[in-house]
Protein backbone atom coordinates (compact mmCIF):
# COMPACT_ATOMS: atom_id res chain seq x y z
CA UNK A 1 0.00 0.00 0.00
CA UNK A 2 2.62 2.47 0.61
CA UNK A 3 5.05 1.16 -1.58
CA UNK A 4 5.19 4.13 -4.39
CA UNK A 5 4.07 7.25 -2.00
CA UNK A 6 5.29 8.40 1.59
CA UNK A 7 1.35 9.55 2.39
CA UNK A 8 -1.51 7.79 -0.07
CA UNK A 9 -5.59 7.95 0.04
CA UNK A 10 -7.72 5.91 -1.76
CA UNK A 11 -11.05 4.12 -1.51
CA UNK A 12 -11.56 0.46 -2.29
CA UNK A 13 -15.03 -0.51 -2.45
CA UNK A 14 -16.69 0.78 1.46
CA UNK A 15 -13.40 1.30 2.76
CA UNK A 16 -11.19 4.69 2.84
CA UNK A 17 -7.48 4.11 3.37
CA UNK A 18 -4.89 6.31 4.72
CA UNK A 19 -1.56 5.39 4.20
CA UNK A 20 1.98 6.36 5.53
CA UNK A 21 5.20 5.13 4.82
CA UNK A 22 9.08 6.33 6.01
CA UNK A 23 12.94 5.08 5.01
CA UNK A 24 13.68 5.09 8.35
CA UNK A 25 14.94 2.35 10.68
CA UNK A 26 12.11 0.22 10.90
CA UNK A 27 10.46 -1.74 13.57
CA UNK A 28 12.08 -5.57 14.11
CA UNK A 29 9.06 -8.31 13.70
CA UNK A 30 9.89 -9.17 17.17
CA UNK A 31 8.56 -5.53 18.45
CA UNK A 32 5.51 -5.29 15.87
CA UNK A 33 3.00 -6.75 18.94
CA UNK A 34 3.84 -4.58 21.18
CA UNK A 35 4.29 -1.06 19.48
CA UNK A 36 0.13 -0.03 19.90
CA UNK A 37 0.90 -0.65 23.77
CA UNK A 38 0.81 2.55 26.08
CA UNK A 39 4.39 3.60 27.22
CA UNK A 40 5.67 1.33 24.77
CA UNK A 41 9.67 2.50 23.25
CA UNK A 42 11.52 -0.01 21.39
CA UNK A 43 15.10 -1.14 22.57
CA UNK A 44 16.04 1.16 19.34
CA UNK A 45 14.94 4.60 20.40
CA UNK A 46 17.75 5.28 22.55
CA UNK A 47 19.71 5.35 19.36
CA UNK A 48 17.51 8.11 18.46
CA UNK A 49 16.21 11.50 20.25
CA UNK A 50 15.74 11.37 23.81
CA UNK A 51 12.03 11.93 24.15
CA UNK A 52 8.90 10.63 23.53
CA UNK A 53 6.72 8.80 25.81
CA UNK A 54 5.63 5.69 24.05
CA UNK A 55 1.75 6.98 23.92
CA UNK A 56 2.11 8.18 20.03
CA UNK A 57 0.50 4.81 18.65
CA UNK A 58 -1.37 3.90 21.79
CA UNK A 59 -3.21 7.63 21.10
CA UNK A 60 -3.31 6.75 16.97
CA UNK A 61 -4.52 3.07 17.39
CA UNK A 62 -7.60 4.71 20.38
CA UNK A 63 -8.74 7.03 17.63
CA UNK A 64 -8.82 5.09 14.49
CA UNK A 65 -10.92 2.44 16.57
CA UNK A 66 -13.04 5.23 17.71
CA UNK A 67 -14.23 6.10 14.12
CA UNK A 68 -14.45 2.60 13.45
CA UNK A 69 -11.42 2.45 11.60
CA UNK A 70 -8.34 -0.02 12.19
CA UNK A 71 -4.36 0.46 11.96
CA UNK A 72 -2.14 -2.09 10.22
CA UNK A 73 2.01 -1.88 10.04
CA UNK A 74 4.09 -3.03 7.82
CA UNK A 75 8.31 -2.64 8.51
CA UNK A 76 10.96 -3.96 7.64
CA UNK A 77 14.60 -3.08 9.64
CA UNK A 78 16.59 -0.59 8.06
CA UNK A 79 14.13 -0.37 4.84
CA UNK A 80 10.66 1.57 7.02
CA UNK A 81 7.63 1.12 8.04
CA UNK A 82 4.32 1.43 6.70
CA UNK A 83 1.19 2.59 8.83
CA UNK A 84 -2.14 2.05 7.14
CA UNK A 85 -5.48 3.32 8.89
CA UNK A 86 -8.54 1.39 7.22
CA UNK A 87 -11.46 3.37 7.62
CA UNK A 88 -15.07 1.95 6.72
CA UNK A 89 -17.21 4.57 4.68
CA UNK A 90 -20.60 5.10 6.11
CA UNK A 91 -23.62 6.57 4.58
CA UNK A 92 -24.54 9.67 5.51
CA UNK A 93 -28.25 10.16 7.28
CA UNK A 94 -30.34 13.23 6.95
Amino acid sequence: MCADSPLKTYLQEQTVFFSVSDTGIGIPAEALPSIFKRFYRGNHTSQLSPGGAGLGLALAEALAERHGATILVASTPQQGSCFTFELPQHAKTA
